[in-house]
């Protein structure tokens, strides 16, 4: 290797190749930063599959370094867990723990690191490896915990977890030698809450790899107006089912359309992608509800996603509202749901909204299931044209707004940034 290359390591519990189910936000930034910047990257990541909770180092191994087109991985291993329990918590500790003891063993030594969120001991642990090798420390906040946690009902103010993770948040606001965050208006939170100045954060969206993709520069929307299109319409969801994806609502909007389409010519369905805490739950209630119109297929590897989605007619973005969403919002799903150049029913009550941005959907006022299954029969009533020019529009916004080739410009001046920084000190 290259010794006039500086060193970044990227904490990141989650992260995943293009062969494995889940984000692939840092794979792809690393390998454009790589390509773009004398910057060698490493990611240090689980061993367990958050998406299928599948264990990915055999037994007997306690870390798997390996690369993935030219990015250098190093897993480690962590104990499996089947839900949001104490078992995922421990997992977390683990991982926080064996990347501040076996990175440093494994890896060159840093010039940066990158410690992220979501959960906060990745990014403590960041925070750690750095001080320790006298390297820069980027703290990224993807999502802001324990707000999140708070919005959703799951932890109270009063919960010492929640103390716990207000402090980590609060040290590594002010810590840092930069923050990074695809959250568009993260810096109001950190300005109000920490005395972070808006110099001191640069904004890092989440995208696509169109490369990785292999996605064409048109919509290629032709199967509009097909002889099966005439009769149904096919709508998709992807993402993780848990407390805060709303599903419950989706399922609540096509019961009422199967109610009101009895004896209709055109057939609307519901295609859900993913796993999760309430998978079998939901499933369940397909079943005892006879929402016929709604099917369930389990996770698929992050290189399968754009055939997945010439399936689809369109897609539906489902969020809801929460308050930490006047911060933005910086979705893995929507970009790639605009990259596969399909129209989008977006149910969110964001403070920035791609999808009217772009002109290349539905937005919904109303979040009720009412709403949204008015929204879904306006979608599919549409004709070949509309549905194509929202379809192209959804395609030209992301490889502007969203193609990571792009983006890592602003990770690679991040890096320059938290370095010069951390010089001056």
């Amino acid at each position: 290797m290259d010794k006039a290359r500086r060193i970044l390591w990227i904490i990141n519990h989650y992260a995943q190749t293009p062969r494995d189910t889940g984000g692939i936000r840092h794979f792809a930034l690393a390998k454009h930063i790589q390509k773009q910047s004398n910057w060698k990257c490493y990611i240090v990541s689980s061993s367990v599959n958050h998406y299928t909770r599948e264990q990915l180092i055999k037994k007997g191994k306690s870390f798997d370094s390996f690369e993935y087109d030219d990015v250098s991985f190093l897993r480690l291993r962590c104990m499996r867990y089947k839900s949001n329990g104490i078992a995922r918590f421990i997992n977390m500790l683990q991982f926080a723990y064996r990347a501040t003891v076996l990175s440093s063993r494994h890896l060159p030594k840093p010039d940066c690191v990158i410690g992220s969120t979501v959960h906060p001991f990745a990014a403590l642990a960041g925070y750690t490896l750095a001080r320790r090798s006298k390297a820069a420390f980027i703290y990224e906040i993807r999502d802001f915990w324990p707000k999140t946690l708070e919005d959703l009902g799951v932890l109270g103010k009063k919960n010492p977890l929640y103390k716990i993770f207000l402090f980590i948040e609060s040290l590594l606001s002010k810590k840092s030698d930069h923050i990074i965050s695809p959250l568009p208006y993260a810096h109001e939170y950190l300005e109000k809450e920490y005395g972070v100045c808006e110099g001191n954060l640069t904004w890092v969206p989440n995208g696509v790899d169109f490369r990785e993709l292999g996605v064409s520069s048109d919509a290629g929307c032709e199967w509009y107006g097909t002889s099966e299109q005439s009769r149904n319409f096919r709508f998709y969801y992807f993402g993780t089912q848990g407390k805060a994806s709303d599903i419950d609502v989706l399922l609540d909007a096509m019961k009422i359309i199967i109610a009101r389409s009895e004896g209709s010519y055109k057939k609307i369905s519901l295609t859900i992608i993913g796993d999760g805490q309430e998978n079998a739950r939901l499933r369940k209630r397909v079943c005892d509800e006879n929402i016929y119109n709604v099917m369930f297929i389990a996770p698929v590897a992050r290189s399968e996603i754009e055939h997945i989605c010439e399936n689809a007619d369109a897609f539906i973005f489902n969020p809801g509202s929460l308050d930490v969403f006047r911060y933005g919002i910086s979705s893995n799903k929507l970009s790639d749901f605009m990259a596969a150049g399909k129209p989008i029913v977006f149910r969110c009550a964001a403070r920035n909204n791609p999808v009217e941005e772009a002109g290349c959907g539905i937005s919904l006022c109303d979040l009720s299931a009412a709403g949204l299954a008015n929204a879904i029969e306006m979608m599919s009533s549409f004709d070949q044209k509309i549905l194509y020019d929202m379809g192209k529009a959804a395609r030209l916004y992301a490889k502007q707004n969203y193609d990571y080739g792009k983006i890592s410009a602003k990770m690679i001046f991040a890096l320059e940034r938290a370095v010069r920084s951390r010089e001056r000190r």
